[in-house]
């Protein structure tokens, strides 16, 4: 096929094969040896050695990766259990709820500061990232199990520990993410993305079944503080996630690997709203309206996320009734993974208007929420319509920045985007906590529906003006269709 002429008559999806010529000009040129490293050097010594540990060639290198990167998203939804034993922590070690938020939102921050092994990724490549994560567990989980054990209940220190925790199951899904995306054909990209970050929600509800059914005694089913108190093993647990992670960043490291050589992705034929700077990190991304509609949309619904649990509970649910909640809050969330990711349904409906339509859903769940009357009844429906749309607009968002920019920056876009939106998390986290805490007694219990109906009132508002970010962006969209592109005459494969 002919890929001198204009970029409308190339395919948007290439393999690595599809302009064999092409590739190996590139390849060959100066400018591309200096910035295209070679994760797969050869080069003496211990690094060396791990850099020359590779899959075999082929199908069952492929299906060997694809298998350990199942595994290790797996391993790394241990950070989503979080929400299944942060309530009973709050009890335990006399937090209030403002304290809870803020270990939540810590370990969301972590989790959000993917920027750290994106840039890692991209200088480095996975083993070393893989590396990172099973550092961050060591200093995280480790230390966290010391505390609960020891009844030491500095709320600082935990939610200090949370950050690396965040950081350990980032890196192995960040590590996973881009090998997986970077390596196999870009017609396979979105539904690996889909299946991968699916496994690694769906874990966290899987890890939170195995707390509740494992490491509480049984009949327990009032939400009274002193029932939480001496029923729930919360340190056992976080031994076991401890050792899962270390053990799973070490066989990343052993098993994933990617070599650089492949051409720069095309623009997204859907939206090409950057032009000349799609290639620069950093010049464009503060003034691209994406960006703040997906922070404003994802950052209320993950604040909401955090806090189901305790809104089961303050709407007069048991705590089995909230644990219940939460886990299959959790599986909805995979639902809206799996929906956008595998079903290729942004293919046939263009990506902004896909997102708009769930961050308008959303948005309706939080209105909804906001009324004292209404509230008691949304806690099912809008507890898992919510999660639903927050696991599919998180898809959408990866998939977007990965055909956007150039992949030698992925990392660094996906990085940033996350980072700020765990930002505002943590901020609204805390007003959240705080609200709740002025309506609490002196257990540090709220029960009504006023422990979170302002919050929630904050929460749609900011909701709203990410929606209309991305309903003015759409019509732009709309008003610079490119014309559509030519049918090649030979088979581009």
């Amino acid at each position: 096929m002919d890929v001198k002429g204009d970029s409308d008559t190339q395919p948007l999806f290439r393999d690595e094969n599809s302009d064999p010529e092409g590739d190996s000009r590139k390849r060959s040129t100066p400018e591309a040896a200096s910035s295209e490293p070679n994760y797969g050097s050869s080069s003496g010594g211990p690094k060396g050695i791990l850099r020359r540990l590779r899959p075999p060639k082929g199908r069952l290198g492929t299906a060997l990766m694809l298998g350990a990167s199942i595994a290790l998203n797996f391993a790394a939804g241990t950070m989503f259990a979080q929400m299944s034993y942060l309530p009973f922590l709050k009890y335990q070690l006399g937090w209030d709820n403002q304290q809870t938020n803020l270990v939540f939102a810590f370990g969301m921050l972590g989790l959000g500061m993917s920027v750290i092994p994106g840039i890692m990724f991209d200088k480095a490549g996975p083993k070393i990232v893989c590396l990172y994560s099973a550092a961050c567990a060591i200093i995280s989980y480790f230390p966290q199990y010391a505390q609960v054990v020891t009844g030491f209940s500095s709320a600082g220190l935990f939610a200090f520990s949370s950050i690396f925790k965040g950081q350990s199951t980032i890196a192995m899904y960040q590590a996973t993410i881009q090998t997986n995306v970077l390596s196999l054909p870009r017609k396979y990209s979105a539904r690996v993305v889909g299946v991968l970050s699916a496994v690694f929600a769906v874990a966290g509800a899987i890890y939170g079944v195995i707390f509740s059914e494992c490491f509480i005694e049984e009949g327990v089913s009032t939400s009274s503080s002193a029932s939480m108190t001496t029923t729930s093993n919360v340190d056992d647990f976080l031994l076991m996630c401890g050792f899962i992670m270390l053990a799973c960043g070490g066989l990343g490291a052993l098993v994933l690997y990617y070599e650089r050589n492949s051409p720069e992705p095309l623009l997204d034929l859907q939206a090409p709203l950057i032009k000349d700077d799609w290639k620069k990190p950093l010049k464009s991304l503060w003034t691209y309206p994406f960006w703040f509609s997906y922070i404003l949309c994802l950052g209320t619904a993950q604040v909401f996320q955090g806090n189901i649990a305790l809104l089961a509970e303050s709407n007069g649910f048991s705590v089995d009734d909230a644990q219940l909640v939460v886990w299959i809050s959790l599986f909805m969330n995979c639902a809206g993974r799996i929906a956008v990711g595998i079903t290729d349904v942004t293919k046939r409906i263009n990506r902004l208007v896909f997102m708009l339509g769930l961050a308008m859903i959303a948005l309706i769940c939080l209105i909804l929420f906001s009324f004292n009357d209404l509230q008691n009844y949304m806690v099912w429906p809008g507890c898992l319509t919510l999660n639903f749309c927050l696991g599919g607009m998180m898809v959408i968002g990866a998939a977007y920045v990965s055909e956007q920019f150039a992949k030698k920056f992925y990392g660094l876009y996906l990085g940033t985007l996350a980072t700020t939106c765990a930002l505002l998390v943590l901020a609204l986290s805390q007003v959240a906590g705080t609200i709740y805490d002025n309506h609490a007694d002196e257990s540090h219990h709220c029960s009504g529906t006023q422990c979170y109906r302002a919050s929630f009132i904050m929460c749609a508002c900011l909701s709203g003006a990410g929606v209309l970010l991305l309903f003015t962006l759409v019509i732009h969209t709309v008003n610079h269709k490119p014309p559509a592109p030519k049918q090649p005459t030979d088979n581009p494969l």
